[in-house]
């Protein structure tokens, strides 16, 4: 966390330096550095080369760590017993799923460089990683539990009889 804090900050400081004119709406979710750079009435293409060697370094821990779960999957695949294989898979997956949801919508957001999307698609992909990840992390790791199967189960069960019965 203290990293990833350190190295935002130059480019934190240096973007709250620069002079801002026009319009002063930035029609995002959130207040992000593309959006606050094109407000700028300066030169910004320094604190653009800065973003691709951030996003170089994002590229490399996810090399990182996709590398490691091949290394898993590879390992899981030499367990002799079906049962063991099936167990460590079901491990892995809520792992996978919660890397796969932030960085897959982390990479369409900050990765595309000089592509465009639609506003609306632009706001589903910010969601997807500032609101949805977290939201839905502690959820997909939960699911390893057994009591909260059961009492996901049982709020199924009651869900059911609730609308068969209205």
């Amino acid at each position: 966390c203290i990293f990833g804090f350190l190295v935002l900050l130059p480019e934190i400081v240096w973007i709250s330096t620069l002079p801002f004119c026009g319009p002063n709406q930035i029609h995002q979710i959130f207040c992000d550095f593309e959006p606050v750079l094109r407000l700028a009435c300066t030169d910004t293409s320094m604190i653009l080369v800065e973003d691709v060697i951030h996003a170089v370094a994002i590229i490399f821990s996810v090399l990182i760590i996709t590398l490691s779960y091949v290394r898993i999957i590879t390992v899981i695949l030499r367990i002799p017993s079906v049962d063991g294989r099936q167990k460590a898979f079901s491990t892995c997956a809520s792992h996978l799923g919660v890397f796969l949801m932030f960085y897959g919508s982390v990479s369409l957001m900050y990765l595309r460089f000089s592509a465009t999307f639609p506003p609306t698609l632009d706001t589903v992909i910010a969601l997807m990683f500032a609101v949805l990840a977290p939201f839905f992390n502690p959820i997909i790791y939960s699911l390893r539990n057994k009591d909260m199967k059961i009492a996901i189960k049982k709020l199924l069960c009651l869900q059911k009889g609730f609308n068969a019965s209205t």
